[in-house]
């Protein structure tokens, strides 16, 4: 029987280490979700705009959820930094320009509108290509931006989440005063803005960009603010392994318990 024994401690061994291997190098799944009031939103031939002269609340509110996962972030830094952009460095307190931290393949995208009260859009499918999430440390917001064939046009549009009054839950107790120096789009982060959510860099007209963006079913949207609206952003770390490492690792101790039976006999 030792022949055998042998073969099945081999089995076992071979399918812990597949356990390890799988544990570290499976990336962690990503929900992000940003959302904003204050919208002018047009989608296909329906229009969800603001009243004239009204308040707030007659306007939309824009939120998008995406999924992706860690293995696709990465830090970036653009423009001038001061200090050779690292990581460690990238806030408003050491650098200028933008840097931070961006996932730009998001493997689905999906939006709703709620309108005066009711959900007008829910859960409508958009080409996720289009898209990327990313944090800007310096400038001290986070959403996500258009792109296309991977060159970012513009990082706040289609929804962002921004501003110095933001605050974040847990509290980021950073000595240069953003949350922003907190999110790192790989683990759990939320943030909220009263004030500068959806914010576009045109503070008079509030028209982020003219390009419509691709919805699956063939139509298009596009968003303008007549506000510096509230607006949050979150990042959502999936909490449990992946069903192929928990598989694995029950057949590991399936065999382990086999050899150590076999053992006994």
């Amino acid at each position: 029987m030792k022949p055998a024994l042998t073969r099945l401690r081999g089995l076992a061994t071979a399918l812990v280490g597949c356990v390890a291997v799988s544990s570290f190098a499976v990336a962690t799944p990503m929900t992000y979700v940003d959302s904003s009031t204050g919208a002018n939103v047009t989608v296909g031939n329906a229009s969800y705009d603001c009243t004239p002269n009204a308040g707030m609340s007659t306007c939309a509110t824009i939120t998008i959820t995406a999924t992706g996962d860690t293995s696709d972030v990465y830090y970036y830094s653009v423009g001038n930094t001061v200090t050779a952009g690292t990581p460690a460095n990238c806030n408003a307190g050491q650098s200028v320009g933008a840097c931070g931290y961006w996932n730009l393949n998001l493997h689905t995208a999906l939006l709703t509108v709620d309108y005066r009260g009711q959900t007008v859009i829910s859960g409508l499918a958009i080409d996720p290509t289009q898209l990327f999430v990313s944090v800007d440390r310096v400038n001290r917001g986070a959403g996500f931006g258009l792109q296309s064939a991977g060159n970012v046009i513009h990082p706040t549009y289609p929804v962002s989440t921004a501003g110095s009054d933001a605050d974040s839950v847990p509290a980021c107790n950073s000595p240069y005063g953003s949350p922003y120096d907190c999110a790192d789009l790989s683990s759990n982060f939320y943030v909220y803005s009263t004030g500068g959510g959806g914010w576009c860099p045109d503070e008079t007209t509030f028209l982020c960009t003219s390009t419509p963006l691709s919805l699956l079913d063939g139509s298009t949207f596009g968003v303008s603010y007549s506000f510096f609206a509230n607006g949050y952003f979150q990042s959502i770390a999936a909490p449990a392994p992946e069903p192929a490492t928990l598989a694995l690792l029950g057949l590991a101790l399936i065999a382990f318990g086999f050899a150590r039976r076999r053992r006994g006999r």
